[in-house]
């Protein structure tokens, strides 16, 4: 039998969530049927790619481009997919969705799929520029065979603006290694001691763990406009990541004599015990597609407070396992984390409802099972 040919394109390959769902989509498809290659842009580390997949790298493909560099890619992508005569092209994030899907059009490839792991296109950007990428967005739609989503409100904001059509849409959830998180949720007394501990935390302090890059959109100037109003209360503040906002951010929590409040932890590779040891989990990203650390909250078994980001009211039910605020409202945020605060025990049954919301519908081998089942379809149907 003949393999189809597969190519899934990604702006840049680095450590994150949609990095793994890209290589989870790849290990999901059967190797006699389908034989699958990965495209990645110019900033992109390749030493996160195992050797088992044939990768092509290309300059021309970045994160921050221009008119120039984006043709420059579509050029180029074109050219590969005329040689390499593929079936399927399958795209992730928004440069290569835009350049990739284009050129995947003129080179006649007859399935197209785009997956959508976050917005182009959010509240709190220009409106001047918001309009742009809804345009991009529509045109592109016209020759995306399928969207797939990672959340139900990443796919209802795109078909409120009219990019494409309901039947063009699955929601298939990002596989996530949920065990240990699962497991973390269990650990003993006496090593979540230790753990606080080690973050210099006093007995009767709430923990608050802040997982994200620190980068702009993740919104820690607005945690931090929080902890100055929770002041009084004994709470810390745990900046769990790394990235390169973190010198404003650091100088900003000294500015405003937050110190003793706020501690920086940079990356860690034992995220799950540092949730564990902490009482409370908080988000206050500005946009995401479907924030994977509320799931791995949730299965810690954390009472968590997010901004009202995309997949957001996904994972948590307000008043069942957490509470979902208005983007930007600092002073809603700070007043449920209040709430939890002085309310201990209500927040540790909260957290623990958690676990039941999210159920099986992350697992890996779930998310798998659902890309292996929408190729064949698109198969039998198009080629």
């Amino acid at each position: 039998m003949t393999q189809i040919k597969v190519l899934h394109i990604i702006t840049r390959f680095l450590k994150g969530g949609t990095e793994k769902n890209v290589l989870y989509s790849i290990e999901a498809l059967p190797k006699e049927k389908y034989r699958v290659e990965l495209m990645v842009g110019r900033d992109s580390d390749l030493s996160l790619i195992p050797n088992s997949i044939k990768v092509i790298k290309i300059d021309s493909l970045v994160r921050s481009a221009n008119l120039l560099s984006n043709l420059q890619a579509v050029i180029e992508i074109y050219k590969i997919l005329k040689i390499g005569k593929y079936d399927i092209v399958h795209t992730h994030q928004a440069n290569a969705g835009m350049a990739g899907r284009l050129a995947a059009k003129l080179a006649g490839v007859p399935i197209i799929i785009h997956g959508l792991h976050g917005s182009t296109f959010y509240p709190t950007q220009n409106m001047i520029v918001r309009k742009f990428y809804v345009l991009l967005e529509k045109m592109a739609a016209k020759f995306t065979t399928c969207f797939i989503s990672v959340g139900y409100d990443l796919r209802d904001r795109y078909l409120k603006v009219g990019i494409g059509k309901r039947k063009d849409y699955y929601i298939i959830r990002s596989g996530i290694e949920l065990e240990k998180f699962s497991n973390a949720g269990n650990m003993h007394h006496e090593d979540i001691r230790n753990k606080r501990k080690e973050f210099e935390a006093n007995e009767d302090d709430v923990l608050i763990s802040v997982v994200a890059a620190l980068e702009p959109r993740k919104g820690h100037i607005y945690m931090i406009e929080v902890a100055k109003r929770l002041r009084d209360k004994n709470v810390k503040f745990l900046f769990v990541g790394d990235g390169w906002y973190k010198e404003k951010l650091q100088k900003k929590v000294l500015e405003e004599g937050l110190e003793d409040k706020i501690k920086f932890l940079g990356y860690r590779e034992d995220v799950e015990k540092v949730m564990a040891a902490c009482d409370i989990l908080a988000l206050t990203s500005l946009w995401e597609g479907l924030p994977q650390v509320l799931v791995q909250g949730a299965a810690v078994g954390k009472p968590m407070v997010s901004f009202a980001v995309e997949g957001a009211n996904d994972i948590i039910k307000n008043g069942v396992n957490g509470f979902v605020v208005p983007i930007e409202d600092v002073d809603g945020f700070a007043e449920k984390l209040k709430y939890l605060i002085e309310n201990p025990e209500e927040a540790r049954k909260m957290g623990k409802k958690g676990r039941e919301i999210i159920g099986d519908e992350w697992e890996i081998s779930k998310m798998q099972k659902k890309i292996r089942e929408l190729y064949d379809g698109l198969v039998e149907k198009h080629l």
